[in-house]
């Protein structure tokens, strides 16, 4: 009769854990750009909104103006913002007569962000009432 011999070793192989090494690493090195990712969308939505908030404060100015203020005049307008951060935001607005009474207002913001032109826009039609 043969003696059979049962292999009783257990465990892995170098191969087996290299092959583990080497995912866990790529898992990591995922996780770790997250934060940067993260950062850098935060960044993008500070400057939006505060490109948002330069030009809804344009229009609450103008909103409350007469219609025959120098600001109201047909024609280009415009001004520059410095954020806190350095970030400098032209306010441009464009003002074009309908009537007598009614004016198309619109509203351009616009920046640089990290050597890419933004800007944000929004429009309003001013009536005066007399």
């Amino acid at each position: 009769m043969k003696k059979v011999k049962v292999n009783t070793e257990a465990g892995f192989t170098l191969i087996e854990v290299l092959v583990a090494m080497v995912i866990v690493a790529i898992g990591l090195l995922a996780v770790a750009t997250m934060p940067v990712t993260v950062m850098r969308g935060n960044n993008v939505a500070q400057r939006v909104t505060e490109a948002s908030f330069g030009a809804m404060d344009q229009l609450d100015q103008l909103m409350v103006l007469d219609n025959n203020e120098a600001e109201l005049t047909a024609g280009n307008h415009s001004r520059v913002i410095t954020a806190n951060d350095g970030v400098r935001y032209t306010v441009a607005w464009n003002v074009t007569n309908l009537d007598t009474s009614r004016k198309n207002v619109a509203v351009i913001v616009s920046w640089t962000d990290r050597g890419a032109a933004k800007q944000a826009q929004f429009a309003y039609i001013k009536t005066s009432f007399m």
